[in-house]
């Protein structure tokens, strides 16, 4: 009935929690939702821990959408205990070339640099069908980034350049907005008023969580 149990922070007295729960188990059992987790609990399964990425997705009811990582596409130090203690973490991602061009379309992805890696695959029967490409994660100040690069064919720069990451989190704040006002003589001027805004929450956590095989009833 319920994926998950919400308390309110703010007043814990607050105990009806039980529409925001209906309404949050909606979205998140959206068509085709458990199949990422059967995928990583086979790859657990098959190699003792798979991964899920937490991603924001337009197509989805509440705009989450959640991806299996696969246990071969996933970097990080072995020798880290807690991943998100990692100084950055790398997902892998096997692409075509119709959906590198789609990137620098929607989603400003440096367009010399797809294009070097379309060149070296053009004209020749035996490229493979996907090219590799990685996107990483790195935290700095607290918050953390992502961006994209790949090791192939002279890509000397970022495919896309480190940027805050956003998952669709924000919170209201009041903030200083220039507006136009008439001043003296009716010339108009502008001034700072302070207005209420949606910003987006800086994400302090690394989006992936790692799912050990384990035994349950």
């Amino acid at each position: 009935r319920r994926v998950a149990i919400f308390t309110c922070i703010s007043n814990p007295d607050l105990t009806d929690t039980q529409k925001l729960e209906l309404e949050f188990t909606r979205g998140m059992t959206y068509p085709n939702w458990e199949t990422p987790f059967y995928k990583e609990l086979d790859g657990a399964a098959t190699h003792g821990w798979d991964a899920m990425e937490v991603v924001y997705d337009e197509s989805k009811p509440l705009n989450v959408g959640l991806e299996q990582v696969g246990h071969d596409k996933l970097f990080f130090p072995k020798s880290c205990l807690d991943i998100q203690d990692a100084a950055s973490i790398i997902r892998g991602y096997d692409v075509t070339i119709n959906q590198l061009k789609g990137f620098v379309e929607n989603f400003a992805f440096d367009k010399e640099q797809v294009g070097r890696l379309i060149a070296a695959r053009a004209n020749k029967n035996d490229a493979p069908e996907t090219l590799r490409i990685y996107k990483k994660f790195c935290k700095y100040d607290n918050q953390v980034y992502v961006s994209w690069f790949s090791l192939e064919h002279g890509c000397d720069n970022w495919l896309k350049q480190p940027i805050p990451l956003v998952l669709g989190i924000s919170k209201k704040q009041t903030v200083q907005v220039p507006q136009t006002i008439m001043g003296p003589m009716g010339i108009p001027q502008q001034v700072m008023q302070p207005q209420e805004q949606w910003v987006d929450e800086p994400i302090r956590q690394y989006p992936i969580f790692i799912l050990p095989y384990r035994e349950t009833e």
